[in-house]
């Protein structure tokens, strides 16, 4: 099923689904805002740009990719204290 929507409108859904991104036929920038939590023990460095694992499965199959940087060591800092572990294994060093 291919999910079509107008500007401002929101598609909530669980990303455990299988899923992909259309090509952008339009002539506008389509622009995307992903809220995730990710547990530490779900690897997710595939997504980061430079990593080995985004190199084999993202550049050298020519696959798409959203680039999922680590969080800075600062902006965790001013994270609150009971969330701080929810982010702490995506720190850049």
């Amino acid at each position: 099923m291919q999910i079509c929507g107008n500007p401002g409108e929101v598609l909530v859904y669980d990303p455990r689904l299988w899923h992909a991104v259309a090509p952008n036929l339009s002539s506008e920038a389509r622009v995307a805002l992903v809220m995730r939590f990710s547990p530490w023990w779900f690897n997710i460095t595939p997504a980061m740009k430079g990593s080995p694992e985004h190199t084999k499965m993202v550049v050298d199959t020519g696959g798409k990719n959203y680039d999922v940087p680590p969080i800075k060591r600062n902006v965790l800092e001013k994270l609150p204290d009971d969330i701080k572990p929810l982010f702490s294994h995506w720190v850049e060093d």
